[in-house]
C-alpha cells in the first residue's frame, strides 16, 4: 500500500457524505428531510432528535425517530434509526447499526458490524462487536462483552464480566453473569450460568 493510497483512504474516512449519497441509501426521502448536525457534520433526518453535545461523524447517519442524547457518539459509517435511543457517553462506530426501539446508554460501545435492534438494552460499560446481534428484550449490562457471531434474544440477560463470543446463542429467559465465558452452544429457556 502506497502513502498516496493511505492518504486517500484517510480523506475518504473524514469526507462528509453528500446528500446524494444519503438519499441513495435512505430510499423514500428527499433532500429537504435531511440536515447535517453541527457537531461532526453527519446527517440527521427531520424526525430524529440529536442533542447539541452529541457527535454525529461525517459518514454516520441518524434517521427515523431515533434520539441521540447527551454526549453520545456516532462514528465511521454507523447507523442509528427506528425509535432507538443512544445516550450518556455511548459510542456507536464502524459499521454498527442500532434500530427498532433499542436503548444504548452509559459508556457502552457498539462497533464492528454489530446489530442491536427490537427492544434490546445495552447499558453501563457493555461492549458489542464483531457480527453480534442483540434483539428481542435482551439486556446486556455492566462489563459484559458480546462479540463474534453471538446472538442474544428474547428476554435474556448478560451481565457482570461475562464474555460471549464465537457462535453462542442465548435466548428465552437465560441469564449469563459473573465471569462466564461462552464460545459456543445454545442457552435457552430458563438457563442460568454464573462463573
Amino acid at each position: 500500500m502506497t502513502n498516496e493510497t493511505l492518504v486517500n483512504d484517510a480523506i475518504q474516512a473524514v469526507t462528509p457524505l453528500t446528500i446524494e449519497q444519503v438519499l441513495k441509501e435512505m430510499h423514500g426521502t428527499c433532500a429537504a428531510d435531511w440536515k447535517q448536525h453541527a457537531y461532526g457534520e453527519g446527517w440527521k433526518y427531520r424526525t430524529t432528535w440529536v442533542s447539541d453535545n452529541a457527535f454525529i461523524g461525517p459518514r454516520a447517519i441518524a434517521y427515523g425517530h431515533a434520539a441521540i442524547r447527551d454526549h453520545a457518539r456516532l462514528d465511521d459509517t454507523a447507523r442509528v434509526g427506528g425509535a432507538a435511543h443512544v445516550s450518556g457517553y455511548a459510542i456507536i462506530m464502524h459499521n454498527a447499526h442500532v434500530d427498532g426501539c433499542a436503548i444504548i446508554k452509559g459508556n457502552s460501545l457498539v462497533m464492528g458490524h454489530a446489530l442491536v435492534t427490537d427492544h434490546a438494552t445495552v447499558t453501563n460499560d457493555a461492549d458489542i462487536s464483531g457480527y453480534a446481534k442483540i434483539g428481542g428484550y435482551a439486556t446486556i449490562s455492566e462489563h459484559a462483552i458480546v462479540c463474534g457471531d453471538a446472538r442474544i434474544s428474547d428476554c435474556a440477560v448478560v451481565s457482570g464480566n461475562a464474555l460471549l463470543t464465537g457462535d453462542a446463542i442465548v435466548g428465552g429467559y437465560a441469564a449469563i453473569s459473573g465471569d462466564a465465558y461462552i464460545n459456543y452452544g445454545i442457552f435457552n429457556g430458563c438457563a442460568y450460568v454464573h462463573a
